[in-house]
């Protein structure tokens, strides 16, 4: 059975990215949901301008890009990459990809 291929939220395919976060997700003991990989794909849009997010913003491009999602789902999934160290959070709380976690796995699955 065919499934609709996901497309980033910047509108491009994501299905090759999908299992580099998966990879990624797995490599810190998280289990891959269709939320997480959303977050994921918004952090890494972020990541390429160096942008950080703040929980409600992050809500609001994700709510923008009709992706179901609440407020506490977003935050309990920020904080459990926070505490895998996939993200980082700054003194105003926002939200931003780690500086290489991209590449972490890669790495790990190379090596």
């Amino acid at each position: 059975m065919n499934q609709p291929q996901m497309l980033r939220l910047s509108g491009l395919p994501a299905q090759h990215g999908n299992q580099r976060f998966k990879r990624i997700l797995g490599a810190v003991g998280l289990k891959c949901s269709q939320p997480r990989l959303k977050i994921l794909d918004v952090l890494c849009e972020c990541s390429e301008t160096g942008e950080a997010l703040t929980l409600q913003q992050m809500h609001a491009r994700l709510t923008d890009a009709d992706v179901p999602i609440s407020q506490l789902c977003l935050s309990q999934a920020l904080r459990r990459m926070w505490q895998g160290g996939l993200v980082w959070r700054n003194e105003a709380h926002a939200y931003a990809l780690v500086p290489g976690v991209l590449d972490m796995a890669e790495q790990r699955r190379a090596g």
